[in-house]
């Protein structure tokens, strides 16, 4: 991970070369397991009771206005809209992939963006 070119979203290496949530460049929080047969819950224990978490992987525009697309940790596909998203972050529902900062929806994809800017 740390000499390939290939990247793991969600995940770090601490400085013990343990996996943690990558907070900083996925905004990741938290993540589901399986703990049983048919048992899922999520890996740190929070202040949301979801058995459920959505990653947003991107955004879309529609005549209704932005729609953030968003991949579940069942595996459904969806496209939520801003107020919905927004909520479930509130809520800690999503777990990766965008934050609030600000009051403003923040995506993965728009700091990597200034990153790179700042370089050139």
């Amino acid at each position: 991970m740390k000499q390939g070119k290939d990247e793991v979203y969600g995940l770090a290496l601490s400085e013990t070369n343990e996996l943690v949530a990558d907070t900083e460049h996925f905004f990741c929080n938290n993540w589901i397991v399986k703990s049983h047969i048919n048992s899922l819950k999520p890996k740190f224990e929070s202040g949301s009771m979801a058995n459920i978490f959505y990653i947003v992987i991107g955004t879309h525009i529609q005549k209704e206005g932005m729609v953030y697309d968003v991949v579940s940790s069942r595996y459904e596909q969806a496209g939520f809209s801003e107020e919905k998203t927004r909520t479930l972050l509130e809520m800690g529902i999503i777990s990766a992939g965008a934050k609030l900062q600000g009051g403003r929806i923040t995506m993965r994809n728009q700091t990597q963006k200034k990153k790179s800017e700042k370089k050139r």
